[in-house]
């Protein structure tokens, strides 16, 4: 969409001072949008337990072994 839009702006627009100023301004528009996309991100507890997931396969053994071995999974 964006690239779609860019596109039609360049063919308008007739010299290279504007084309950069139409250049900053996608940029703009597409770091605020990932800007937003991080706070909703942080807002919905994206990034609040980094640590246990990497760990919890290590010691995924050990809590198993205290399970009845006859309760297998299908």
């Amino acid at each position: 969409m964006i690239l779609l839009i860019t596109f039609v702006l360049f063919n308008v627009i007739q010299t290279q001072m504007e084309a950069i100023y139409l250049l900053i301004f996608m940029g703009a528009v597409v770091a605020v949008g990932f800007l937003v996309a991080f706070f909703i991100a942080v807002k919905n507890g994206q990034f609040d337990d980094s640590t246990t997931p990497g760990i919890r396969m290590l010691f995924d053994t050990e809590i198993n072994k205290g399970k009845n071995n006859g309760d297998k999974k299908k």
